[in-house]
């Protein structure tokens, strides 16, 4: 997991903070105040298993990634060193970073289709596919939260009501709303 890499040269000022690099799904934990070459003495550690889409979140002990294909890692913050993880979800699209709230970790599934087919719908019910799941911070605990999401791109709970808040990519294709479509 951790292994030296090419950066440019980056100054952090205000904190220790996770930088991601897509193209190779690097991420990177750098020594706050660092300043000219990041990628020597001030990346603390860094982790190749990440995702391109999703941002890994924190609650300031453990890093939760969840990658774009729904593999859920836990790293200690400060080490890397893996808690738990790899560990499947469930097969689907992953667009947006989980949240953590409530001392729970939520992460939302995408679906292929804008309406799922009939023959489908038990799957989708079963692993929260199109939906949001929601599992206890240690990995366990998995439930499905919420269904009806065609691909989250961003989620968050409204402050007043509590909601669940979903910030929803459409394929814009109107033939796949349509009863019967592939």
């Amino acid at each position: 997991q951790n292994q030296p890499v090419d950066q440019p040269q980056a100054e952090v000022k205000d904190s220790a903070e996770i930088s991601r690099q897509t193209e190779a799904t690097l991420a990177h934990h750098l020594e706050a105040f660092g300043k000219g070459d990041v990628t020597g003495k001030r990346r603390l550690w860094s982790f190749d298993r990440g995702p391109d889409v999703p941002t890994p979140t924190t609650d300031g002990t453990r890093l939760y990634v969840v990658t774009d294909k729904g593999i859920l890692w836990c790293l200690e913050l400060q080490t890397g060193k893996t808690i738990y993880g790899p560990q499947r979800l469930a097969v689907g699209t992953y667009s947006a970073s989980p949240l953590l709230a409530d001392g729970k970790l939520y992460i939302a599934l995408g679906q292929p289709f804008n309406v799922p087919p009939p023959e489908k719908m038990e799957k989708y019910d079963k692993y929260g596919l199109g939906g949001i799941i929601r599992i206890n911070t240690d990995g366990t605990g998995r439930e499905v939260f919420a269904r009806g999401i065609r691909n989250s791109v961003g989620m968050d709970f409204d402050p007043d009501t509590g909601d669940p808040v979903v910030a929803d990519e459409d394929t814009g294709n109107e033939a796949d709303d349509e009863e019967g479509a592939a």
